[in-house]
């Protein structure tokens, strides 16, 4: 049976190559302010996704490891609330720059 932290360390790896991807995409192409937004919108989704997977699925941890995956998944938490939020501000940003453009 795979373990919670396995499979959430994948998931989590994941969050890190779109999140990497993201950053990328806006620095080497501001104009895709569309690609940005749905990327960091799933990396917030997944990191997300993964505190799930870590509380249901079936796992023997030692009490000593509660007190770190806590932690880990309230950092988690707010990372993935962030990168939602991020992705929302990165489209404001976006469609105000667009505004004042010049034609």
């Amino acid at each position: 049976m795979e373990s919670a932290g396995r499979t959430t360390t994948n998931i989590l790896w994941v969050v890190i190559a779109i999140g990497s991807i993201a950053i990328l995409l806006s620095l080497l192409n501001p104009e895709k302010t569309w690609a940005v937004t749905l990327l960091m919108g799933a990396t917030g989704i997944l990191a997300l996704a993964a505190v799930v997977v870590w509380y249901t699925m079936h796992d023997q941890t030692y009490i000593a490891d509660e007190v770190s995956l806590g932690l880990n998944a309230y950092m988690t938490i707010v990372g993935g609330i962030l990168g939602i939020l991020g992705a929302g501000m990165y489209k404001l940003i976006g469609s105000v720059t667009n505004q004042w453009a010049p034609l």
